[in-house]
C-alpha cells in the first residue's frame, strides 16, 4: 500500500492508495456528509473515515463548539465525496461507539 500526503492550509491530510485489487465489488453513493471525516451514505449508514481525523464543527446538540479549520475540513470532504460514487474497505474493527461504520473511503 502507498500513502498519498496532501496539505491544505495548514492541515495535511494522509490518503491511503491501496492496491487496486482491495477495493470491495459494491459502489454506493454519498447522499451527505457530517463533518471532516464522516458521510451518510444513501442506504442511510454513517461511515467514519479509518486513517483521518478532522477538525470537529460546532454541533448544538453536544454542547461542542467548532475546532479551528473544521468547517474548512467540512468544506473539503463535501469537495471530495459528496455526491460521488464510493467503495467502502473495512478494518478489523468495523464500528465505533457512536454505531458509525468504521472503513476506509475509496472514490
Amino acid at each position: 500500500m502507498r500513502y498519498l500526503l496532501v496539505w491544505i492550509g495548514f492541515v495535511s491530510i494522509s490518503i491511503l492508495l491501496p492496491d487496486p485489487a482491495a477495493f470491495a465489488d459494491d459502489w454506493i453513493r454519498v447522499r451527505w456528509v457530517d463533518d471532516g471525516d464522516t458521510i451518510v451514505l444513501t442506504d442511510g449508514r454513517r461511515v467514519r473515515y479509518l486513517g483521518i481525523n478532522a477538525p470537529e464543527i460546532a454541533h448544538q446538540r453536544y454542547g461542542q463548539k467548532a475546532e479551528p479549520l473544521g468547517y474548512e475540513a467540512l468544506a473539503f470532504n463535501r469537495h471530495l465525496v459528496m455526491g460521488k460514487r464510493i467503495r467502502l474497505e473495512l478494518d478489523q474493527e468495523t464500528h465505533d461507539g457512536y454505531g458509525r461504520l468504521l472503513a476506509y473511503v475509496h472514490v
